[in-house]
């Protein structure tokens, strides 16, 4: 509906994820109502298989996932908003995992029109080989999601982990739109 729209556009607006989540399980619900059961079955799942979330963008919520980094901005296009890191620049966000679990990495990225090469670490392990990650070019504003295991060995007794992305030294890396940890199907 658009009273819906419009509440999740407001909180877009004034960064407050906790409000963004409500609009969002709201139009889930929504669409389960109006017969678009696919939408309304995918959301449900992965609502329950969501561990922890941050949303680039949203000030309360990177600083409730410690932010930080260095060299590092938020940017927006179409009000959508990403964080990047400029050359050689990193940023890095603590989130929930379930101890001993295997568990995936979803990161949401948004194009820049271009391949852009990072690295992504957790707890100072690089996540996986190559030893970087690549978000395929797209055209300019697209976005695409990746997803990257956990292994136990990386979550083994421990109820956050710190995922860390760096930019090359020679260039700027794309932009992320969201982390979020899943439990794995």
């Amino acid at each position: 509906t658009p009273q819906l729209i419009a509440k999740l556009q407001y909180a877009i607006d004034v960064n407050d994820a906790d409000a963004l989540r409500q609009a969002a399980h709201s139009i889930k619900s929504t669409s389960n109502t109006v017969g678009a059961l696919s939408l309304g079955a995918l959301s449900k799942e992965l609502e329950a298989r969501t561990v922890d979330l941050v949303i680039a963008g949203f000030d309360q919520n990177e600083r409730d996932h410690n932010f930080k980094g260095e060299n590092t901005q938020t940017r927006s296009m179409n009000d959508v908003s990403f964080r990047t890191a400029n050359t050689g620049g990193w940023f890095s966000w603590d989130l929930k995992v379930l101890p001993d679990q295997v568990q995936e990495l979803s990161v949401a990225y948004r194009s820049g029109g271009r391949t852009a090469t990072f690295d992504i670490f957790v707890d100072g392990t690089k996540l996986f080989a190559p030893a970087s990650a690549t978000a395929a070019a797209q055209p300019r504003g697209a976005s695409s999601v990746a997803a990257y295991p956990l292994s136990p060995e990386l979550v083994k007794g421990k109820s956050k982990i710190t995922v860390k992305f760096q930019a090359p030294s020679e260039g700027r890396m794309g932009g992320v739109l969201s982390v979020r940890v899943l439990k794995t199907k």
